[in-house]
């Protein structure tokens, strides 16, 4: 199975936050004609679905796979009803041409857009039982339905905060731990995109990589530099962060390691990740975006453990609640390792978080990258890489899908 979009059937566990949203519980049980107003995955010979399910039928949002001889490459995303695509949805050809518009039961009809890869003008306009009929202005009902599924374009691939802010941690080179391969490289990556694609100031971006990134640095940029840069209700707020994390079993907490941590002593030479979103709260910032390519298994960006005595351990609190103006990209489920690739000099999540973000994600084409699109984008291609270095990885999205990655 290639795409997994569940962000919203496992929220990130060390966080379990209270969001102002109520997204569908994980499906129960193997029988499939029983999991009904819930959200899960299901493989057959010849295609893979993850979404919404009622009475057993896809019925929701949720992505479509074919993986048989037939339409093999294919994929649609967007809506379902009784498990025929229906209401808004985009299918995407294996030969690169895709169709935007309505759907129902499971044809296209109403307003919709082919787009062709051979330079041929695209057909856009009124499409009844799967056929264009020529006409190329919707009634006024399908206008509707359309600009009800659509949202504003604008001119840039990703708009720019006009007030924005960001964090850019990277620790690959630790005094006492395994090296977290790429960290480095991910830090600066993105920070050369948030400035040079976003646009965001360089006065406004603050990096800590490797030996810089120690842990009296780390607390002094979250507790000084961040607020002495935020103005309450306007600004938003970026943090990324790419290196070791951990969780005690002592405390029930998850720590992110700079570089001068020491494993035995997490409480009092690691992050703890808790006072990190507390002191981040306190901002009252127009809102918060943090990108995490670590994880808390206890495993190396090999997928390797950070030593012979390493234990993944689950959490046993529920963290901090988050406000609703907070969204969280983590790059993996609680019981993955977060993975790196060579031929990337990256993290796997990190590059494709940039490559989403500049505009890969942006399936509808609205020029805006949403975080449900970013994480649907994400979810796809990240395990598919993992896949392919025998791992899974599974990306996991806090916050509301609607909500453009930069408003």
């Amino acid at each position: 199975m290639k795409l997994l979009w569940q962000c919203a059937l496992v929220l990130v566990l060390s966080h379990k936050a209270a969001l102002a949203q109520d997204p569908l519980p994980a499906c129960q049980g193997s029988d499939v004609n029983k999991w009904h107003t819930c959200r899960g995955v299901l493989d057959e010979a010849e295609f893979s679905y993850a979404g919404d399910f009622r009475h057993g039928k896809f019925e929701g949002r949720g992505i479509l796979e074919f993986t048989g001889e037939k339409y093999q490459g294919d994929y649609y995303q967007g809506e379902f009803k009784v498990g025929l695509k229906h209401g808004f949805g985009i299918y995407f050809f294996a030969s690169g041409e895709k169709y935007a518009g309505h759907y129902v039961n499971g044809m296209r009809h109403g307003f919709g857009t082919y787009t062709f890869i051979n330079g041929r003008a695209p057909l856009a306009g009124v499409w009844a039982n799967n056929q264009w009929t020529g006409q190329t202005m919707p009634s006024s009902e399908e206008r509707a339905e359309q600009k009800k599924n659509s949202k504003p374009s604008v001119t840039n691939a990703v708009r720019t905060p006009a007030d924005a802010v960001a964090l850019v941690i990277g620790v690959e080179s630790y005094q006492s731990i395994s090296k977290a391969l790429y960290a480095n490289n991910d830090a600066m990556q993105f920070q050369d995109f948030i400035r040079s694609t976003m646009g965001v100031r360089a006065e406004n971006i603050k990096t800590l990589n490797n030996d810089k990134a120690t842990r009296a640095e780390m607390l002094s940029a979250i507790k000084f530099w961040l607020p002495a840069h935020v103005q309450a209700g306007k600004t938003h707020v970026y943090v990324f962060f790419s290196g070791h994390g951990l969780r005690s079993d002592e405390d029930a907490q998850t720590y992110w390691l700079p570089s001068d941590a020491n494993k035995a002593l997490l409480s009092e030479t690691a992050v703890a990740e808790r006072w990190v979103m507390s002191e981040l709260q306190k901002l009252h910032a127009k809102s918060v975006t943090l990108f995490l390519d670590s994880c808390y298994s206890g495993m190396t960006r090999r997928g390797e453990p950070l030593d012979a005595y390493s234990r993944g351990v689950q959490p046993k609190s529920v963290g901090t609640p988050l406000s609703s103006n907070f969204t969280v990209f983590s790059a993996a489920a609680s019981h993955q390792a977060a993975l790196s690739a060579d031929e990337f000099k990256q993290g796997i999540f990190s590059y494709f978080l940039i490559k989403g973000l500049s505009g890969a994600a942006d399936v509808d084409g609205d020029q805006q990258v949403s975080n449900g699109e970013l994480i649907d984008y994400l979810s796809v291609n990240v395990d598919k890489k993992a896949k392919a270095l025998n791992h899974r990885q599974q990306p996991q999205l806090l916050g509301e899908r609607q909500r453009n990655v930069f408003p």
